[in-house]
């Protein structure tokens, strides 16, 4: 956002002073929105002393005016602020309203946050890169205390503006106005559980294509629409496509019913079970629209999927020698798009050239602690950086990366990223990872290609585990009720496409 912000004022010509008017603008209109009554009333503003305060400043000026009684505290000495926030001291104390210093915790009354209707947070923005200590520390410990409705200007201050963690202490806020772009830290925990309602507020930043930054974008319903393929009349099986699924083990067979069953609800024309004849004579018993194959060797496999359009490998699959030699064979040899998933991805470990070295695309969809021993590093520090994980995992493996967890995370290799916003903890259950390898699956075979498949399966599976939570609630979801919601989602979708 740094780089935008100079790009703005350097190549657009537009004056940083413009900037941070808009900003504190912005930050008015929320704290209206937040205010009792007739819109007016008591604002404390909390300033740091960068550019954040200065948006502060510019909110205090224009609420002052519009008849609020306003308070302004400044973290340390106003006489040092610089550039555009030192432009917006003087023109609040040209008002006649003064900024009291704050040198020490006690410096901030208690009754001054206690008596605010609304506190803005304005201490610090998205240049924050090292834990929040000593005063700034106590401030924030001391707005969280009091549980006044926060306004956090930009993002709540002491959240990392790239990865949603917290340095330190970081406010938590009832509404953040974050300026330009929506920033990472909003979308992911526990970041964005501090962050409150999000607005994101137009305040002539360039767009997201003039940084040198790799892109990051938020998923939209209107991208599914937009990829949705109408059916034709005279539509019949084959044309949408044939899934070849390599999943199942005595004592997983489920997780190769789920992802059978999901790529059917996902539209896949043909699905057949690829397993050992115990698993198919438990799983197929109660099977009714996919067909089953026995596992043999891997040229067998091979030949199976010759003239199929997609290929899922791993769900409940197990670990045994014979398995890790097909799933590494066939990450590399097999000549349509695959998804590798659970046993399937940890049978790669250590192997992952194989994937680079596949000449059909790939997905792969791990957990954070799948993800974790692809990447030789520790389940904590995918989470910590979610986003740069699957970046990392893309780049490795040559294959689009579906980080899953809270903000699913779907990378290309070429670093651009996509975050889901949908889903809910109540997908936090066994099975529903097989159903969204199901999902892209079933979109594979049908032709999408693997980075729209990804997108798609991924936003589609969260918005069928939100709609069977509104029925049926969090506590006690399963992941056979996605498969239940998952046609509902899908007809929604495609009724919002218009028809010409």
């Amino acid at each position: 956002m740094r780089e935008l912000d100079r790009r703005a004022i350097q190549e657009r010509g537009i004056p940083g002073e413009v900037l941070m008017e808009a900003a504190g603008k912005a930050c008015v209109q929320a704290v209206r929105e937040l205010l009792p009554g007739e819109r007016t009333g008591r604002v404390l503003v909390v300033c740091g002393r960068g550019n954040n305060g200065g948006d502060g400043l510019v909110a205090a000026r224009h609420l002052h005016q519009g008849g609020c009684a306003v308070e302004v505290f400044l973290l340390g000495d106003p006489v040092a602020l610089r550039g555009d926030a030192a432009l917006n001291r003087d023109r609040w104390q040209g008002l006649g309203q003064p900024i009291r210093s704050v040198r020490a915790a006690a410096d901030l009354p208690a009754e001054s946050i206690a008596s605010a209707d609304v506190v803005v947070d304005a201490i610090f923005g998205t240049g924050l890169d090292k834990p929040v200590r000593g005063l700034e520390s106590e401030i924030i410990r001391a707005l969280n205390a009091a549980g006044r409705p926060v306004v956090a200007a930009d993002l709540p201050s002491g959240v990392s503006a790239d990865t949603g963690a917290i340095l330190g202490e970081a406010v938590r806020a009832r509404l953040t106005v974050t300026f330009g772009h929506l920033k990472p830290g909003l979308l992911f925990y526990p970041g964005a559980a501090l962050a409150g309602a999000v607005r994101v507020a137009d305040i002539g930043l360039p767009p997201l294509e003039w940084s040198n930054s790799p892109r990051t974008w938020l998923m939209e319903e209107t991208d599914l629409a937009a990829a949705i393929r109408p059916r034709p009349a005279d539509a019949h099986k084959g044309m949408f496509g044939h899934l070849m699924v390599l999943a199942g083990s005595e004592f997983m067979p489920g997780a190769a019913a789920l992802c059978c069953k999901a790529a059917l609800r996902a539209g896949a024309g043909l699905c057949t079970l690829i397993a050992p004849e115990p698993v198919l004579q438990r799983v197929l018993c109660g099977a009714v629209e996919y067909t089953g194959a026995k596992l043999l060797d891997f040229e067998t496999l091979q030949q199976q999927c010759r003239g199929k359009q997609a290929l899922v490998v791993g769900p409940g699959l197990g670990q045994e020698s014979a398995t890790t030699e097909r799933v590494q064979r066939a990450a590399r040899e097999i000549d349509v798009p695959a998804l590798f998933d659970a046993d399937g991805l940890n049978l790669l470990a250590g192997h992952l050239d194989r994937l680079l070295e596949a000449h059909a695309p790939r997905i792969v969809t791990p957990h954070p602690g799948e993800a974790a021993r692809l990447l030789s590093c520790s389940a904590a520090e995918v989470q910590a950086d979610r986003l740069a994980a699957a970046r990392r995992l893309a780049v490795r493996t040559g294959a689009v990366t579906v980080l899953k967890g809270a903000r699913t995370v779907v990378a290309d290799p070429a670093g651009e990223a996509f975050v889901c916003p949908a889903g809910n903890p109540g997908m936090a259950s066994g099975g529903t990872g097989d159903v969204l390898s199901g999902i892209i699956g079933g979109l594979l075979a049908q032709g999408h290609p693997a980075p729209e498949a990804a997108r798609l399966g991924v936003y589609l599976h969260a918005l069928a585990g939100d709609r069977a939570a509104e029925v049926r609630g969090q506590r006690g979801l399963v992941a056979g009720d996605l498969l239940e919601f998952l046609p509902l989602v899908l007809r929604d979708v495609e009724r919002s496409v218009p028809r010409g």
